[in-house]
């Protein structure tokens, strides 16, 4: 396990990582083949089991993007939005910090044009985890963005690249009470997990998955 100064006493230093699927964006659509509704996004993803990775804005390989955000963040988040584009939908599945490290969920690295052009020799890995940052022009600082880079891999039938879950989510953000991926039970591997529901102003615990 990493050690990690300041998590869970710092406040700004939760001791999870959010990746959302009802996140704003813009004029962007979602990747072929991905739900066009962010809860049918995370009804995918947890009875699948994985978080697939695509390429977005800016990168090369395909990334899985998740946010450091605090509990006061959320909130914000799922009220006004912090970017512009309005608030997130509350939809999201929650990363056990220790384990996301563990596995290879590092920082973004916010760089101006020319930091950018400087370093556009780094391998594909690093080159991903760059984020264009000119204040005033291009700030994406509020969405606080941890990522996994998969770099240069081929991408093809039976080589998707995925985060596995099991193990690695600690809790599921809703915007419904009482929903579940599918109209049947939960997948067997989630089974015990809380379920955090949006009510508007706050995060409130709404029992827990069963299978």
């Amino acid at each position: 396990m990493v050690q990690q100064f300041g998590v869970g006493q710092h406040p700004d230093l939760p001791p999870y990582l959010v990746h959302f699927t009802g996140r704003p964006r813009g004029v962007y659509s979602p990747p072929l083949g991905v739900p066009a509704k962010p809860e049918d996004r995370l009804a995918m993803i947890l009875t699948c089991g994985f978080i697939q990775g695509f390429a977005t804005f800016g990168t090369w390989g395909p990334v899985a993007c998740t946010s450091e955000v605090s509990g006061a963040g959320l909130a914000a988040l799922f009220s006004t939005g912090v970017t512009g584009r309005g608030p997130y939908e509350p939809w999201a599945v929650v990363l056990k910090r220790d384990a996301a490290i563990d596995l290879g969920f590092r920082p973004v690295w916010y760089m101006d044009s020319q930091e950018r052009a400087a370093t556009k020799d780094l391998p594909v890995r690093m080159l991903d985890r760059r984020v264009t940052y000119n204040p005033g022009l291009e700030d994406w600082l509020a969405e606080r963005e941890w990522r996994f880079c998969w770099g240069d891999m081929e991408i093809r039938p039976g080589n998707v690249p995925a985060i596995s879950l099991p193990g690695l989510v600690t809790a599921v953000i809703v915007g419904r009470s009482g929903w579940q991926p599918l109209r049947g039970p939960a997948p067997a591997w989630f089974d015990g997990i809380p379920r955090c529901l949006w009510d508007g102003q706050n995060l409130v615990m709404d029992g827990v998955f069963a299978p």
